[in-house]
């Protein structure tokens, strides 16, 4: 509630009921005092503050928007072992799209099927995303900040117009991006997250018809060096099972 004389509190009540006739100027006498009191006592106190400085940092960087060269994402986890068995990886397997983006190899694949598309930098996107949230939603205080920070280069490389891996995005969208971004949470890219996401999915399908993407579980082996051992070790099953079988014709 803010604080207005109690006429003109009942000018307004009396204005409401007159909105066809007062239009706009429906709340123009109670917003005189809340104005003054801003320009008087809030902005001034506002401009010489902490966030005043960094606005000011922020609108001085984007004058220069980073180079493609300056992002460093940290790569993934191998987690794709920790689902699939090596049998499984030899026999073939169907991989997800949740796969594409939660290990280091099959992200790695996926990434390189999408430069020869030109769609590389939604890729990016997610992954820049994906490290964001990480700390955004943490308890630590430093990791917040953090995350507050990534938010910021994530809007550089990805969001503001011109950046180095510009992706598809609304003039609308970035507005209410560029608004969230003095306190941005979970939830700021969300509009951004899905529409790249759709993209990400069918291009994930039109991968799947790919020999790449049939070939995936050898990339994996070979990467995590498990081919040779996988192939040793149904070789020596194989003998073991010959043996036997000698072993069972002598008798």
């Amino acid at each position: 509630q803010i604080c207005v004389p109690s006429i003109v509190l009942w000018n307004t009540m009396r204005r409401m009921r007159r909105a066809d006739l007062y239009g706009r100027e429906v709340f123009h006498e109670a917003l005189q005092e809340p104005i003054r009191t801003i320009v008087r006592d809030i902005y001034p106190r506002f401009r010489n503050s902490e966030h005043m400085v960094n606005l000011r940092k922020r609108m001085h960087e984007l004058e220069s928007l980073p180079m493609s060269s300056e992002l460093s994402l940290s790569p993934l986890p191998d987690t794709i072992l920790s689902k699939y068995t090596p049998a499984e990886l030899e026999m073939g397997v169907q991989f997800t799209l949740d796969d594409m983006l939660q290990d280091k190899t099959c992200f790695k694949e996926f990434f390189r099927y999408l430069q020869s598309c030109i769609l590389s930098e939604n890729l990016r996107f997610i992954r820049a995303l994906q490290i964001y949230k990480a700390h955004i939603s943490s308890p630590d205080v430093s990791m917040r900040r953090k995350g507050m920070e990534w938010a910021w280069a994530v809007y550089k490389f990805f969001i503001a117009p011109y950046s180095a891996f510009e992706i598809s995005v609304s003039h609308q969208a970035r507005r209410e991006i560029m608004r969230q971004l003095a306190d941005p949470n979970m939830n700021t890219f969300d509009v951004i997250e899905r529409t790249t996401m759709e993209l990400l999915r069918v291009h994930y399908n039109n991968f799947r018809t790919k020999r790449d993407f049939a070939n995936l579980g050898q990339v994996i082996l070979r990467a995590h060096d498990l081919a040779d051992k996988h192939s040793q070790s149904n070789d020596r099953m194989m003998i073991q099972s010959h043996r036997k079988m000698g072993c069972l014709g002598v008798f």
